[in-house]
């Protein structure tokens, strides 16, 4: 059974806010609807200079948290490989855009620190085997 499952519903759902907000711009550039994104000047040069990989990390990750979002209203502890699988997709979508001039945001420690807190309650609750000392 899944301790603290609101609040783990909640971590999830602010995980998600990011990754859903990249989404879109991804697809708003690609539909050619620039005038919809924050920098519609600049949009497109910074879809064409965004790495393969990080313009795919984003909607992998959406799919990644509502499959952790439908696991932890089911009360499932699946949803620890789900965690894991989103830091690692954003970790390898984080490091191709790193030294890219054109991504100044600090939306990347942002999501880390979230998921330090969603990993946090995760030990708390029993889902990670943690040894204490």
């Amino acid at each position: 059974m899944l301790k603290n499952r609101r609040l783990i519903v909640g971590i999830l759902l602010a995980l998600l806010t990011i990754p859903a907000f990249f989404s879109l711009q991804i697809a708003l550039v690609l539909a050619g609807q620039y005038h919809l994104t924050p920098e519609p000047a600049n949009a497109q040069y910074i879809l064409q200079s965004t790495p393969l990989w990080a313009s795919l990390a984003p909607p992998l990750r959406v799919l990644v948290l509502a499959a952790a979002l439908a696991l932890a209203v089911r009360r499932s502890r699946w949803i620890v490989l789900t965690a894991c699988l989103d830091l690692a997709l954003h970790i390898s979508g984080w490091l191709t855009i790193i030294g890219n001039g054109s991504f100044d945001l600090p939306t990347g420690y942002i999501t880390f620190a979230i998921q330090a807190v969603l990993f946090y309650t995760l030990a708390q609750s029993g889902c990670l085997p943690v040894k204490r000392l």
